[in-house]
């Protein structure tokens, strides 16, 4: 027989189960994972905890439940390693998505791989792609929101709301932030230039140029790249 089961959602998140008849209520940690599931007597009949990218690391009960981390988001898990969120598929082993970003640079990164900015422990990205932006505080602490980009066809699934039992706070940054992680950038491509010439310099003749030219070269991209993060930010500043 086919088990079959019916979800409860509210306002996008994942509340409640009814499986085969079993009712189950999820208990979600502020980041949105699955920390528990409570029966009708609300007794605890499951346990869960993960890495910081979402692969189990300890798990009470046997309900079968696929929304495990950041599940109450809508993260479905279809395999020990592999998380199906939407627009893509998240590796949990290698903390990576499997395809790159469908938005590709405007996603606000030059890496189309990798997950919530590489800060899995206060950033979700509930669709797979959307810019993720920290959103905090809540009653259990910090809670990350995906906020969406400045462009047609993005929606937000989960829209900040002013109550509830988690009342959110987008925490954006201001033109001065903005600024100085702009100078910080700038500052960090010029002290690496230095430090990759002075490598040059241990070859000889024409070897040294081509050198110089390729450290140029990347340099160049990189400071480019501070001032694509820079924008982006300033878009978000308040």
């Amino acid at each position: 027989m086919t088990m079959k089961a019916r979800y409860t959602v509210i306002d996008g998140e994942v509340v409640a189960e009814k499986r085969n008849g079993v009712r189950s209520l999820y208990v979600s940690d502020p980041l949105g994972s699955t920390v528990a599931l409570l029966d009708n007597t609300q007794a605890q009949t499951d346990m869960f905890s993960y890495w910081p990218y979402g692969e189990n690391n300890g798990r009470i009960g046997i309900t079968a439940t696929p929304f495990q981390f950041v599940g109450t988001a809508g993260y479905y898990r279809d395999s020990s390693s592999q998380n199906y969120v939407r627009a893509r598929l998240l590796n949990t082993k290698t903390g990576r998505w499997f395809t790159r970003d469908p938005l590709g640079f405007n996603n606000g990164d030059v890496n189309f791989y990798n997950y919530a900015a590489n800060n899995p422990v206060t950033k979700i990205d509930p669709t797979g792609a959307i810019l993720s932006l920290v959103v905090n505080q809540g009653l259990g602490g910090p809670r990350s929101q995906s906020l969406p980009l400045k462009r047609p066809g993005v929606t937000n699934p989960r829209p900040p709301r002013p109550g509830g039992p988690f009342p959110w706070t987008i925490c954006l940054p201001t033109e001065a932030q903005c600024h100085k992680w702009w100078v910080d950038c700038i500052d960090k491509s010029r002290t690496d230039e230095v430090l990759l010439l002075a490598v040059c310099f241990v070859g000889t003749g024409a070897g040294i140029a081509a050198c110089m030219i390729v450290i140029h070269i990347l340099m160049e991209i990189q400071r480019v790249e501070c001032n694509y993060r820079y924008a982006v930010c300033r878009g978000f500043a308040r």
